[in-house]
C-alpha cells in the first residue's frame, strides 16, 4: 500500500486495533478518511458496552472509542481526497476492511434521542 506516508500508513494498518487509525468510511457516495480512537480492541468493545458494572459507571459516561473525518494528512497535510480519487481502487479495499469498525452516520442518526 503506497499511501501518502509512513504515519497514515501507521494509522490505516491500525484499523479496529487500539490506539488510533485510520479508516476509510463510504457514505451516501462520498468516501474519506476518518481518525479513529479505540480504548480497547474491536472485539472486547461490545462486551465493555454492554455491561453495567459499577466500575465502567462513569459520570457523564466513558467513550471507548470515537471518530470524525479528517481532509489532510495530520502528519503530512496531503488533501486526503485528491490521494482517494487517485487510488480508487486501494480506497475501496481500504474501506471495505474499515466496515466493521465504522459506525455508519445514518445509523446514528437513527439512535438519536426523540427519533423512531
Amino acid at each position: 500500500m503506497a499511501l501518502c506516508c509512513p504515519l497514515m500508513e501507521d494509522l490505516v494498518g491500525n484499523i479496529g486495533k487500539k490506539g488510533f487509525s485510520a479508516p476509510v468510511a463510504n457514505e451516501m457516495g462520498f468516501i474519506f478518511f476518518l481518525i479513529q480512537y479505540r480504548a480497547v480492541e474491536a472485539e472486547a468493545l461490545e462486551e465493555l458496552s454492554s455491561r453495567a458494572s459499577p466500575e465502567l459507571r462513569v459520570r457523564g459516561g466513558l467513550s471507548l472509542s470515537g471518530d470524525f473525518g479528517i481532509a489532510y494528512c495530520p502528519s503530512c497535510g496531503r488533501k486526503l481526497s485528491d490521494w482517494l480519487e487517485d487510488n480508487a481502487k486501494e480506497a475501496s479495499k481500504i474501506a471495505t476492511t474499515s466496515r466493521p469498525f465504522v459506525t455508519s452516520f445514518l445509523e446514528l442518526a437513527r439512535k438519536r434521542p426523540g427519533r423512531p
